[in-house]
Order: structure tokens, then C-alpha cells, then sequence
């Protein structure tokens, strides 16, 4: 749908990973598409503490590349601004 909101984003965002994996073994799946706030999949995974789901996205060894680095733009959820991935994992205490 509009706003960033794809099937591989909503697979990350509820640790679907049957779902994931079928995405990302799509090469016309875009694992970096954001939605409106600038959260990538990835961010959301993170949030959620969805371990496997992080592991599955940053395999990825093609010419699809993620930004680890990608940072949100404005507070949001309980997470500060100018945080990443790893970032969001921290601050909601997930640590592995």
C-alpha cells in the first residue's frame, strides 16, 4: 500500500518469517522501502526484538544492500530521532 507499508514490511514488522524469506528470495522485493516515518523493515524487526528476522534480513547478499546506518527522522514510538537499527534494539532493551 501507500506510505512504505509492503508485504516484506508488515512480514518484518510481526516477525513473520515464512513470509520473509519468500520476500527476500524475491529480487523484486524492495527490503529497503520506509514507510512515512522513515522506519526500514529492518527498524521494525529491531523493534520488536524479532532476532531471526534481523539475521534473515542482513544475509541478504545480493545486489540489494541495507543500510544499517538509516536513521529515523523525528521521535517516534518511544524512540529518539537520528536512531538506527542497532540503536532501537538498545533502547528497547533487546541486546542481542
Amino acid at each position: 500500500n501507500g506510505g512504505g507499508y509492503s508485504v516484506f514490511f508488515y512480514a518484518c514488522m510481526n516477525g513473520n518469517n515464512s513470509i520473509v524469506q519468500i520476500q527476500l528470495e524475491d529480487e523484486r522485493t524492495d527490503i529497503m522501502l520506509s514507510n512515512i516515518e522513515n522506519w526500514s523493515p529492518l527498524m521494525r524487526a529491531a523493534y520488536h526484538g524479532y532476532t531471526e528476522t534481523i539475521k534473515r534480513i542482513l544475509s541478504v547478499n545480493d545486489w540489494r544492500r541495507v543500510d544499517i546506518q538509516q536513521k529515523i527522522t523525528n521521535d517516534n514510538w518511544g524512540i529518539k530521532a537520528g536512531s538506527n537499527a542497532l540503536d532501537i534494539a538498545k533502547q528497547r532493551g533487546y541486546n542481542n
